[in-house]
């Protein structure tokens, strides 16, 4: 959270309606959606409201979430990191298209015999 807006998140109102929203919603809806149950621990304001009051205290526009979800939609733009995707499919492949388990057509390991 950049610092310029951090009075916002110190307020006795905030810290209230936190919790209640909290109380109200306690899963991380990420997590719900990919059929996970994780505690929601942050609201997350899902329109950035760059210091603007209206758009910070719009409850419709907050959604609970847990630290991974929250932190993942940061984006790497915030965070440094590239984009990830937690958890398995159905398949108990990587949800990663980019994990190596889910290459293609992957080069042998150098102990790998690939002589037919």
């Amino acid at each position: 959270m950049p610092s310029r807006y951090a009075h916002l998140y110190r307020t006795p109102r905030w810290r209230k309606e936190r919790a209640e929203h909290l109380t109200a919603n306690p899963f991380c809806i990420p997590c719900l959606k990919a059929k996970r149950r994780t505690k929601a621990t942050i609201v997350h304001h899902t329109t950035p409201h760059r210091g603007n009051e209206t758009l910070f205290w719009d409850r419709t526009k907050w959604e609970g979430r847990c630290r991974t979800c929250h932190d993942d939609a940061e984006g790497p733009e915030k965070t440094g990191r590239r984009e990830s995707y937690r958890g398995c499919g159905p398949d108990g492949l990587p949800l990663d298209p980019g994990h190596h388990w889910r290459a293609e057509a992957r080069s042998p390991l150098p102990h790998e015999d690939t002589r037919q």
